[in-house]
């Protein structure tokens, strides 16, 4: 029994590190890796039959091997999954947090990251804070009532959003930069017809198609603070 116990743990290791990449010095595919790993598991024969050679299986595509890192590890350090949607966030005149440091007070701008935090206080009434993440930093997005109203499930449930808005940058701040949202909007996964969708009405939720691929399901969970009554 231990030595059963010993060998099924050693597969579940391996097929892990698989899973996140681990094994990608060799020069073999994620998916070749854990098909090996699993075919020569825990498998007791009466006799000393051969095993046929897993089948050879292309590469993870890098979206689907950044959700993989996350779904196995919390984490991607090889590719951010906002520098994966990067080329197609610049043709629609998105920019990045480093851009908006060279940005004028007051103008439109667009914005897309991965929500680290959301913040709802009590004393603000009903403004909303988020805090998105791209390849370069992160910044302060400030979401207003209204378009808190109007776009609920981006701004509570979505791990990627485009935020379109207006740059702050005040003085008596420090030259902070926020930026005041007028839409949040969820982001596509690579290879979709277009980048970003505006969201259903929150009836249409579990009918619409999943923004983000499989991301959503493996994002990490952003942190929530002082949220008011009023959810």
């Amino acid at each position: 029994m231990l030595r059963r116990s010993t060998t099924t743990l050693a597969l579940v290791t391996t097929l892990a590190l698989a899973a996140c990449g681990g094994d990608d010095q060799s020069g073999d595919t994620r998916a070749a890796t854990t098909t090996s790993a699993a075919a020569t598991g825990d498998t007791q024969l009466a006799l000393p039959l051969g095993l046929p050679a897993p089948p050879r299986l292309g590469a993870l595509e890098e979206w689907d091997a950044m959700v993989a890192d996350y779904a196995t590890t919390g984490l991607s350090i090889a590719r951010h999954p906002l520098t994966l949607l990067r080329g197609r966030l610049t043709g629609r005149g998105a920019l990045t947090s480093a851009e908006l440091e060279r940005t004028a007070h007051g103008t439109k701008v667009s914005i897309g990251g991965l929500v680290v935090a959301r913040q709802r206080p009590a004393t603000a009434n009903g403004v909303v804070f988020l805090l998105l993440e791209d390849e370069h930093g992160t910044v302060n997005v400030i979401v207003p009532p209204p378009v808190y109203d109007r776009d609920r499930l981006a701004v509570r449930a979505e791990p990627l959003v485009l935020a379109e808005g207006r740059l702050e940058r005040h003085a008596a701040a420090g030259g902070a930069i926020n930026v005041v949202a007028r839409a949040l909007r969820a982001l596509e996964a690579p290879g979709r017809d277009a980048p970003v969708h505006a969201l259903p009405a929150r009836e249409e939720r579990e009918d619409r198609e999943a923004a983000g691929g499989d991301f959503r399901a493996v994002a990490p969970p952003a942190m929530s603070f002082a949220q008011g009554r009023r959810r």
